[in-house]
């Protein structure tokens, strides 16, 4: 598949996109099936500080970001976290992510937020580069618990 810049679309993410999201969802490896993925896109649809974004290219949706807008006790105001951003293998390195992080960062700041938290695996190493040609500075380390 070509490198070039890929015409994109961003918009929010429908019912319609569920097969979609499911997929991308699992291509970042956190297989979800279809009935959870409905029923979290249900929430965020009735949540006014959350947003999931997706990118189309040709009609398809290709990449995803999840928005959440979260109280830090520690700092003035609200924040924005991106809770799972992810672009389809084929479409990586052509402006699909970019896209997605500038519309979310638009919908951030639409609603107040002045800054941005993300969460991203040790193992993405691409990612980790990616975020800090955007300016995000790497600053804490977080931990997982199951319960």
């Amino acid at each position: 598949m070509s490198t070039a810049r890929a015409p994109v679309t961003i918009r929010p993410a429908g019912n319609g996109d569920l097969p979609a999201l499911v997929s991308l969802i699992g291509e970042l490896g956190y297989p979800i099936p279809f009935e959870d993925m409905r029923a979290n896109l249900a929430y965020v649809s009735a949540s006014p500080n959350d947003e999931i974004l997706a990118a189309e290219c040709d009609g398809r949706v290709v990449g995803l970001i999840g928005l959440r807008i979260v109280m830090a006790i520690h700092r003035v105001g609200r924040v924005g976290e991106y809770s799972s951003f992810v672009v389809s293998e084929p479409f990586r390195r052509r402006g699909v992510g970019r896209a997605l992080v500038a519309a979310a960062e638009e919908w951030l700041v639409a609603r107040g937020i002045r800054s941005i938290r993300v969460a991203s695996n040790n193992r993405r190493a691409e990612a980790h580069q990616f975020y800090a040609a955007l300016g995000y500075e790497p600053t804490h380390t977080m931990f997982w618990k199951r319960l």
